[in-house]
């Protein structure tokens, strides 16, 4: 049954989620999609909302890791404002970049949540890197060109692997 799940877990959001429940489940380190799942494509300036979410999960004893198919320009822009490391120009969903940095980083892949808002690219990279996955909804409707034809194949897959049960447990049931 699990291995027919497309990802392991899903949420309407990231933000929706307390920054306890991924240690409750025993995750020390996310790897976090930037664009449309912490923050949209255009956003250069991390929010306060970033901040507060992301001091929440130190709290926790979580690292979180930065991971996108953008330019480093633009990622690290961004992840140096919030002193978490990055992972850019990805290749998703590719998993090389990924594997790479967990065993630079010597990080057991047990203890890993990747979390993104694309079955294509991320749950994919997920899988291959053979890490546990949260699938979120894109935080916004605005998404970059290049991403707008894999967009509508999303939208159609999820409903899909819904239908059929296939797109893991909901987490924002499990902290009711």
């Amino acid at each position: 049954m699990v291995r027919d799940l497309i990802c392991t877990y899903r949420a309407s959001s990231i933000y929706s989620l307390k920054p306890s429940l991924f240690s409750k489940l025993g995750f020390k380190y996310l790897f976090i999609d930037l664009d449309n799942t912490l923050v949209q494509y255009d956003v250069m300036i991390p929010p306060k909302k970033v901040f507060l979410y992301l001091e929440e999960l130190r709290k926790e004893g979580i690292e979180v890791i930065i991971v996108s198919n953008n330019v480093y320009k633009r990622v690290s822009a961004f992840c140096s404002r919030l002193d978490v490391n990055y992972i850019y120009r990805t290749n998703k969903p590719s998993p090389k970049k990924v594997i790479r940095y967990l065993k630079s980083h010597s990080i057991d892949v047990n203890k890993c949540l990747y979390i993104g808002d694309q079955l294509i690219n991320d749950m994919i990279l997920a899988r291959k890197a053979k890490m546990r996955s949260l699938l979120t909804e894109p935080i916004s409707k605005k998404d970059h060109i290049s991403t707008r034809f894999i967009r509508m194949i999303d939208y159609r897959l999820r409903s899909y692997y819904l239908k059929k049960g296939r797109l893991g447990i909901s987490l924002e049931e499990q902290e009711d």
